[in-house]
């Protein structure tokens, strides 16, 4: 699977939430289905106790981003709904 492609097949098509006030907030309420963390996310002890799975993105913050065509670095976002996407197999290909 192409994590950047279907990343941002999620971001046009579907739903996401940035930032981690939005992913754990999303997490609490359930919404969230997947977790996705830079690999210099500095609150990963605190998404690994949410009820969403968590992947952890191979790039930094900078380059997720990027990816999300965002003008700022983003160290964690989560997937509330996948759209056209397939970005929720992303939690079996670790």
């Amino acid at each position: 699977m192409n994590l950047q492609k279907e990343l941002r097949t999620a971001i046009s098509t579907g739903k996401v939430a940035i930032g981690r006030a939005q992913v754990v907030g999303s997490s609490a309420t359930k919404k969230a289905k997947l977790v996705i963390t830079a690999k210099n996310c500095e609150y990963i002890d605190q998404l690994k106790g949410l009820d969403a799975p968590l992947y952890e993105f191979k790039g930094d913050s900078a380059e997720l981003g990027s990816i999300c065509k965002k003008p700022f670095a983003i160290s964690a976002l989560a997937v509330i709904e996948e759209g056209e996407s397939r970005i929720l197999s992303a939690k079996h290909d670790h």
